[in-house]
């Protein structure tokens, strides 16, 4: 299992971004060779982005929140096929 922090997410797209490229390229080899992935963020985080995609939303299983979500974030999750937790 991977539980990994994010910079930033483009709720359109679905990319996942962090600050700096070294970080990123970590963060998409644990997210290559995990069974299970799950992204740990504020809500804030979707409304964000960063300087280095390492992933999409569709890559991941989850996303551990620091609150109930609002639901426009519910149903970007739907779309992405992502669980809230």
């Amino acid at each position: 299992k991977a539980f990994l922090g994010v910079v930033g997410i483009d709720g359109r797209s679905g990319a996942v971004y962090t600050y700096e490229a070294p970080d990123g390229d970590t963060k998409a080899a644990a997210l290559s060779v995990s069974r299970r992935r799950y992204l740990l963020c504020e809500t804030m985080k979707f409304r964000q982005d960063g300087n280095y995609q390492y992933g999409t939303l569709r890559e991941f299983d989850g996303a551990i929140l620091d609150q109930p979500p609002a639901q426009d974030l519910v149903g970007l999750a739907k779309k992405q096929g992502i669980e809230l937790l």
